[in-house]
């Protein structure tokens, strides 16, 4: 059976995880170990590494997250169900590592929109 190509399972139990439990850290405390999110943190490092390749960004993967740059731009991947304005955990300390202010794109619109990801931070003044 063909699945809907938005339909992400994991996804999905992050987000029931996240209503059933005030405590759950959906990653953030850098604990990858729960079935929906095993692989994540390599899936994250694969698809910026290909985006970089795509569209001339340079990956710089030292740090807890991956996170590309070009033109002075700062580009941090992070989980879609992370929030952003409110930075915690490997999330807070990957924003310190690179020292400022980046640009966010999660895993979701990384795997799924690589042109428009790209065309959304392009426009983006910085």
């Amino acid at each position: 059976m063909q699945y809907h190509g938005i339909l992400d399972w994991r996804l999905g139990i992050c987000y029931l995880n996240i209503l059933a439990d005030n405590g759950y850290e959906c990653g953030l405390d850098g604990d990858f170990a729960r079935p929906e999110l095993v692989g994540w943190m390599e899936l994250a490092e694969k698809q910026s590494r290909n985006f970089a390749a795509l569209f001339g960004y340079d990956f710089k993967g030292t740090g807890p997250l991956p996170w590309l740059e070009r033109a002075n731009k700062v580009v941090m991947i992070t989980h879609p169900l992370w929030d952003t304005s409110d930075p915690k955990g490997i999330l807070a300390d990957a924003i310190a590592d690179t020292g400022g202010d980046p640009i966010f794109l999660d895993t979701f619109n990384l795997m799924r929109r690589q042109s428009w990801c790209h065309m959304d931070i392009e426009r983006r003044q910085k």
